[in-house]
Parts: C-alpha cells; structure tokens; sequence
C-alpha cells in the first residue's frame, strides 16, 4: 500500500492538486513526476510563497521525534488542536486548489534562513536525458516532507534520506528564482536525490 501524502498550504487551508486530482500520492511519485514537481515549485514560487506548505504523509505523526520535521508537525499539531492526523485532517478539511504544471522557466530554489541554495541544473539526473527537467528527483518535495521513511513509496537512500524534511522549520523563507542571486553569496545546497 504505501504512505499517501498531501501538498498542504496550513495558512491558506488549501491543498494541491494536478488536473482536478491529488498528486501522484506517494512522495516519490511526486518528487519524480514532473507535472507534479512542477505544480509544487511553481504553487511556492507563485501563490503560495512566504507560507506553511508541506507535503505531509498520512503515517506522520509527532511521536517520531527523531525525524528532521518533528518539530513543525507537532507545531501544527497543537496549533489546529488536531486529535487525528495532520494528514487526514487537510485532506477532509482544506479547499482543493489545481496548480500551475507549466514550466514556467524556475530553476533557483533559496532558503534564506539557511542561506544556502538549490541550481536543479545541478541536481543528479537518474537517465540519460540532457535535459534537467526530465528524469530527476525534484528536491523541494523532499526537503518539505513530513513522514519520509515510514511507508512505501518513501525516499530510502542511507547517504542522503536525513535531508528529508530538512527545510520544513524553514519553509516560509524559500524563494524560487528564474535568474541566479549572485549577490546573495550563499552557498549551493547539493542534496543529491537519486537512487
């Protein structure tokens, strides 16, 4: 079966979806479909940037104090005053908004509170394709993923799964950019995502 996530916006209570429909679900599927990745980078870049956004998985819950979004769960957790899951509860409860799948030229993705900085033309590719936009793991997905490693369809890589939800506490900071910010003089983030 697997774990199902939720591209959830908890200031705006809406949730994403891609043609009238939820997202592929399971985070890989998001994270590797490009329509979808697509939707998710421009819904932050766009309409929802400055926000709460997460993709929150319906395992995710806020005894797994270990896990790098821990802290932003059980936050949200006590703020909405929620006795089910986070998951359940934005599927049930928040509007549904279509995004945006077009490729509409981002290619820069910055966190200024950890000032540091994605270039997705250099993230790994995972085929042959010259082309970064076909054929790789979209890293924001991933950085902003509650639940990550309790279900299939999860991200499993030893070297680099502790990156998983990584930028959650710092979300609300990322901005996505067509054109570099050289001026910024952060320095790159290379999560690596690939198999």
């Amino acid at each position: 079966m697997g774990q199902y996530y939720v591209v959830a916006n908890l200031d705006k209570r809406e949730i994403l979806t891609v043609n009238g429909t939820l997202p592929g679900q399971k985070l890989m599927e998001i994270a590797q479909i490009d329509i979808e990745s697509r939707a998710v980078l421009n819904q932050i870049a766009e309409k929802w940037k400055g926000d709460h956004v997460y993709l929150v998985g319906d395992y995710a819950e806020p005894k797994h104090a270990l896990h790098q979004y821990h802290q932003a769960l059980q936050d949200w957790t006590d703020r909405l005053h929620l006795t089910e899951s986070l998951h359940h509860y934005a599927r049930d409860n928040f509007q549904r908004i279509d995004g945006d799948t077009n490729d509409n030229g981002y290619r820069f993705i910055y966190n200024h509170a950890m000032k540091e900085y994605i270039d997705m033309a250099h993230c790994p590719s995972c085929c042959d394709g010259t082309d970064w936009r076909q054929g790789f793991i979209a890293p924001l997905p991933l950085l902003i993923a509650m639940g990550n490693g309790e279900g299939g369809g999860d991200y499993y890589n030893s070297s680099n799964d502790h990156y998983v939800g990584s930028w959650c506490d710092t979300i609300t900071s990322v901005e996505i950019t067509k054109e570099p910010k050289d001026e910024l003089k952060y320095k790159e983030f290379h999560p690596d995502f690939g198999y």
